[in-house]
């Protein structure tokens, strides 16, 4: 194996890899003229040009150059533990962008191949509102009726000032009160359904029309 020094290295110093690989160890298998030329810089910086990778510049960057110096190609160093740690980090953040790249481009197709135009999407939304805003209507209804009870209760409730109210009538306020408060919980429930129904058919809406832009414009 020849070694050359410092001042016998005459080529560009371009850093790159210098690894102890098996494609490199094929290449320095044989000595002789005419063998390409791996120049790189050991852990105290000095230039040192082989045939072949040498332990020295294990954790170094290296050029691949002809015997006439033209640089063949560039072998990456080994990457440090940080450096590792930051490429996981990179790959899996890429990872997740073609998934969800993936998901969008899996929603966009079905929603073309759903509808035709902003009527159909409309047509849906009112069908996918329909039973909440039914529900809310009755719910309504029955709220007036439990209201009216209320106020009923609390006439009753009139006659016994200052004293202690019979337990029937006690009774029927605490499941006035409980069914008031059932009934209202129900249609603020309906409410925000309808509200992230409102919200997935607007964002459809935006979407399909800017499908239906670019589709245009290819």
């Amino acid at each position: 194996m020849e070694l050359v020094s410092d001042e016998s290295f005459r080529g560009p110093r371009r850093r790159s890899a210098c690894r102890l690989s098996p494609c490199g160890l094929v290449l320095g298998a044989e000595h002789g003229p005419g063998r390409p030329r791996l120049p790189c810089r050991d852990a105290s910086g000095h230039v040192i040009t082989s045939d072949r990778p040498t332990q020295d510049c294990a954790n170094s960057a290296i050029e691949e150059r002809s015997p006439g110096g033209t640089l063949l190609r560039e072998i990456p160093a080994p990457l440090t533990p940080e450096q590792q740690r930051q490429k996981a980090i990179d790959d899996r953040k890429r990872h997740e962008r073609e998934v969800q790249a993936q998901e969008q481009a899996h929603k966009d197709r079905a929603l073309m191949s759903t509808y035709s135009n902003d009527s159909e999407i409309e047509a849906a939304r009112a069908r996918a509102l329909a039973d909440y805003q039914e529900g809310i209507k009755l719910a309504q209804q029955n709220l007036g009726l439990l209201l009216q009870e209320r106020e009923l209760n609390n006439k009753d409730a009139t006659n016994y000032r200052g004293k202690s109210l019979p337990l029937e009538l006690q009774h029927r306020i605490d499941a006035n009160e409980a069914a008031i408060a059932g009934v209202t919980s129900s249609i603020n429930d309906n409410r925000a359904a309808m509200d992230r129904i409102n919200q997935r058919f607007d964002a459809d809406l935006d979407r399909f029309r800017y499908l239906e832009k670019q589709q245009s414009t290819q």
